[in-house]
């Protein structure tokens, strides 16, 4: 497997790879939202791509969800931006053409 760099190394991707890459993970923050938890550093860096797959990996910053809805909702959001900023880097590292489609 491949554990994905953005600082060091720009890594340049196909761009099939790099549009499927969100896909494989973009139910994981859903999922550990669901449990109750927040993985609190979704970045490439904690990716590993096999070349279909990337699942997501090292959960040494998850937390437990609050119980304050208004804490609660905040942490969500902050995975939400991870993730979409996960995937700008993503369409950075890849030639884009018109059929491109990031998730």
């Amino acid at each position: 497997m491949l554990r994905l760099q953005t600082t060091a190394a720009v890594r340049i991707f196909k761009c099939a790879a790099a549009t499927s890459l969100p896909k494989t993970s973009a139910s994981a923050p859903s999922h550990l939202h669901n449990q109750g938890l927040t993985h609190g550093d979704l970045y490439a860096h904690n990716l590993l791509y096999n070349g279909q797959t990337a699942p997501i990996t090292d959960l040494g910053a998850a937390s437990p969800l609050p119980e304050n809805a208004e804490a609660r909702a905040f942490l969500q959001s902050l995975d939400r931006r991870a993730y979409s900023v996960l995937r700008e880097e993503l369409a950075k590292r890849c030639v884009v053409s018109a059929s491109t489609n990031f998730p």
